[in-house]
This record gives structure tokens, C-alpha cells and sequence, in this order.
């Protein structure tokens, strides 16, 4: 009992692995989703694009951070003759000094900031008398600018930030057209290996078929039942199709290597590599209205290049008003409050007995303000630039959706003119193989109406790629290829 179960579990085990080995050296199965999906993460166009977005990212950081809070802190030490009031003499000072502070700009543009100083100054003549020795100062002190012109209520702040966020909007919509355009370049490259390998399947059909029929010649001829002249125009046109067989695997070969190449699929898999397509029938177009303008309303919902060009818009109108801003001068009032007190040590400096406070105004601006002027023109023409860029890519838009559903509708057409063909030349092959059934015709004439049929099966194959390649190109030009609202039959 306990050997048959040990038979028994080693049988599966062998099973087991027999199984699990054609899945191993099959290789790797590439289906279209999973090619657009590593092209995606591989593309350097994509990678690209995402670098220019993370940078425009870290640019909005930077303007944001002038409402940043600032900690500031410093040190001295002097020694300096001074006059003392009305006297006639100069007076030796020695001291140091320590000064710390807080400060934040606000949306209004209003500087806040909060601080402490210590000072310790030396009289090296001094008598202890009239003149101390040695005094400490100390004092708190709140300090506060507005400014009333160039940046009054913040304006020119808030406006070099909402420029630097519309450029990163726009850095994000022109990664999202990145990957759309690659997209669309897998899905052609998919389509264009399937025509080949179906080509080359059909081929190999037709040359296995010739093969069985010379097969069936050569025993009649043995049998001299058919004349040898018939055998040899039959082995000839075999042949030939074997020449035809090579060149459609090599294009196959060389159009799957397209796609991997493009997508960055690994060298080391490519061998073992196999594209998964779908069934022909899946293929067939399904009968739909396609209205151009119900397209083009689509595009301009969808297309990120739009709205990329939409945020630049607005990017270099916010250039220009604070281009505008910066052109006035910097008129600024200014506030402090502080209290502090002074002694002979370092505890009476902190007593806070006496009180400072100030008011004033700050002027600046440029003379000849070539610089501010220089800015103004330039931001007027990048703004004059980019909506002259909206208005070419909305015609270039509307160009790409007319041509593509112009392609859905002849490879339409040329689908069902293919299937009409090919159904033809099916039926003349069959009744040729139905007259040299009878004798009334040779293996010759009946391969050349079966490599006809082929060839027109070659023809419904490209017109089922190229409706399939029409219907990415609409769906690229309306922008919905990867959100799922473009759906490809």
C-alpha cells in the first residue's frame, strides 16, 4: 500500500514537472497592454518629460519659498574711536555683539520679524567714575515692513508664484501628451508586427498545402497516373513560394524586433519573446457613427498638448503683470518696536526698563530701467508666442481627426472589399481543386489559384491592420488612447 502511494507521488511529481517545462522554454508572452506598459516605464521620451515636470515642480518650490520662515544670526567684535557727545577728545571703544532673529514674509507682502541683541562694550580709559569700565546692553525688538508699491500687498510675489505653478501644470500635460505619443507609436509597431506574422502564417499554410499536393503528385506520377511535366511546373512554383516563406519570416522577425526595440524590452529576451494577438474575428470592425465635431470636442476635453499650452498661456500672462509690478519702485514703510536696558553687568542689560521704537520709508528704483523694460517685452512675447501655438495646434488637431477618420472609413471599405475578394478566391480554388479531382486540371494551375486565395487573404489581413492602426490614430487625435474613453474594437 505505502509503495503504490510512493508510485503514485512520484508519478505526479513527474507530471509536474513535464508540465511546467514547455511553460519555462516558451519564453516570455508580450501582449499589447503589457507593451504599452513597459514602454511607459522604459521610454526615454517619457522619462524625459516626467525629469521636466520634477523640475518645474522644485521651481515652484523655490518662489514659494519666500514666504519661508528665515532665521538669522550674527556676531561682531569692534574697536573704534568715537567722540564722546560735545568733547573734544576720541573716546576708545572695544566691544562684541550677538544679534538673532525670526522673520516671515506673508501673502500681503508684509515682513514680520522678531529679535534679540546683546552688546558688551569695553572703555579702556575709563575711570570707574565718569566713565564705566565695562556696559552691557540688551534688547528685544519687533520690526515691520510693508511695501506700498513694487510688491504692494504682495502682488508681484503672488504672481511669480501662480506663473511657476501654471508652468508646472503645463511640464505634467506635455509628460501626459509624452506618453500618449508613445502610446500610439506601440500600438502602430504592434499592428504592424501582427500584418507581418499573419502574412507569414497564412504563407506557411498555403506552402504546406503546395507541399501536400506535390506529396500527392509525385505518388501519381510513380503510378503513372499524371504526367511528369505536370509534377516538375508543380515543384517549381513550390519552390518559389519557399523563397516568398523566408522573406515574410524575416519581416515578421524584423517587425517584432521593431516593436522590442522601441518599447526597451530587454536584448537577452528577445529570442524568446512572443507577441500574444488577438483572434482574427476580434479584428472585424464594429458598425458605429463616428461625428467629427462630437471628435473634436473630445480632442479639445482631451489633448494635454492644448492644455499644456493653456497653462504656458497663462504662465506668461502672469509674466508679464509682474513684469508690469516690478517696473515701479520699491516704496516700503517700516515699523520697530523694542525693549532693552544697559548696566554694568550682563543681568542689568535685561531688565527692560527703557523702550525704542522707530518709523520710516524706503526708496529704490532703477534710472534708466532697461532691465525691467527688457522683461516686459519679453514676457508680451512669449505670451504673443504660445497663443499662436494654441491656434496652430487646434487646426493641426482638427487636421489629424479628419485624416484619421477618413483612414477608419476607406480601411472600412477595404475591409470589406478584401473579405469579397477573398471569398472569391477561395471558391475558384476550391472548384480548381474539384476539376483536377476530375483530371481536367494540373497541380500547377491549382497552386496558383491557392497562392491567389492566399494573397488575397494577405490583403483582408493588412486592411483588418490598417483599421485597426485608423482607429489608434483616431483615438491618439482625440486624446482618449489611454483613458478608456477611446475604446479600439
Amino acid at each position: 500500500m505505502l509503495m503504490r502511494w510512493a508510485i503514485y507521488y512520484l508519478a505526479m511529481l513527474l507530471l509536474g514537472a513535464v508540465t511546467a517545462l514547455p511553460a519555462r522554454a516558451g519564453g516570455h508572452a508580450l501582449t499589447l497592454d503589457n507593451a504599452v506598459e513597459w514602454a511607459l516605464t522604459q521610454s526615454e521620451q517619457v522619462i524625459a518629460t516626467r525629469l521636466r515636470a520634477l523640475i518645474a515642480r522644485a521651481d515652484l518650490e523655490v518662489t514659494r519659498g519666500v514666504y519661508d520662515h528665515r532665521i538669522s544670526a550674527s556676531g561682531r567684535y569692534q574697536d573704534s574711536q568715537l567722540p564722546m557727545g560735545s568733547a573734544p577728545f576720541l573716546l576708545q571703544t572695544r566691544g562684541a555683539g550677538v544679534d538673532v532673529g525670526i522673520a516671515r514674509v506673508f501673502d500681503s507682502g508684509t515682513r514680520i520679524e522678531l529679535g534679540a541683541s546683546a552688546e558688551q562694550f569695553r572703555y579702556p580709559a575709563g575711570d570707574g567714575f565718569l566713565l564705566p569700565d565695562e556696559v552691557h546692553v540688551g534688547m528685544v525688538q519687533a520690526a515691520v515692513a510693508q511695501p506700498l508699491l513694487r510688491n504692494a500687498w504682495g502682488r508681484l510675489n503672488r504672481r511669480q508664484t501662480a506663473a511657476a505653478e501654471d508652468r508646472w501644470q503645463a511640464a505634467l500635460r506635455r509628460h501626459e501628451a509624452t506618453r500618449l505619443a508613445v502610446a500610439g507609436a506601440v500600438h502602430s509597431l504592434y499592428w504592424d508586427a501582427y500584418a507581418a506574422s499573419a502574412g507569414y502564417a497564412a504563407n506557411r499554410r498555403a506552402l504546406q498545402y503546395a507541399a501536400d499536393l506535390v506529396e500527392v503528385m509525385e505518388r501519381r506520377v510513380r503510378d503513372h497516373l499524371q504526367d511528369e511535366t505536370d509534377l516538375l511546373a508543380a515543384e517549381a512554383a513550390l519552390a518559389s513560394r519557399e523563397v516568398d516563406l523566408l522573406s515574410r519570416r524575416h519581416r515578421a522577425q524584423q517587425a517584432q524586433e521593431r516593436l522590442l526595440e522601441f518599447i526597451g524590452w530587454p536584448i537577452e529576451y528577445w529570442q524568446h519573446t512572443k507577441l500574444v494577438y488577438p483572434e482574427r474575428t476580434a479584428l472585424e470592425p464594429v458598425p458605429r457613427e463616428e461625428s467629427e465635431s462630437e471628435r473634436f470636442q473630445q480632442a479639445l476635453a482631451h489633448r494635454s498638448e492644448l492644455a499644456a499650452l493653456h497653462h504656458e498661456s497663462h504662465a506668461s500672462q502672469r509674466d508679464l503683470d509682474a513684469a508690469e509690478q516690478a517696473l515701479r519702485p520699491d516704496l516700503s514703510v517700516m515699523a520697530s518696536y523694542g525693549v532693552g536696558d544697559r548696566g554694568d553687568d550682563a543681568g542689568d542689560a535685561w531688565r527692560m526698563g527703557r523702550q525704542a521704537w522707530a518709523v520710516g520709508l524706503r526708496f529704490e528704483t532703477s534710472i534708466e530701467r532697461r532691465a525691467e523694460q527688457a522683461r516686459i517685452r519679453q514676457a508680451a512675447y512669449q505670451l504673443e508666442q504660445v497663443d499662436q501655438q494654441q491656434i496652430a495646434m487646434t487646426r493641426e488637431i482638427y487636421r489629424e481627426i479628419r485624416e484619421a477618420l477618413r483612414g477608419v472609413q476607406t480601411a472600412q471599405a477595404q475591409i470589406t472589399a478584401a473579405a469579397k475578394a477573398l471569398a472569391l478566391h477561395e471558391r475558384k480554388w476550391q472548384l480548381e481543386e474539384e476539376k483536377l479531382v476530375q483530371g481536367r486540371s494540373t497541380a500547377e494551375t491549382v497552386i496558383r489559384f491557392q497562392e491567389d486565395r492566399e494573397l488575397a487573404e494577405y490583403a483582408y489581413i493588412q486592411a483588418l491592420t490598417a483599421y485597426q492602426q485608423a482607429r489608434v490614430m483616431l483615438d491618439t487625435a482625440s486624446g482618449v488612447l489611454l483613458s478608456g474613453a477611446g475604446e479600439t474594437p
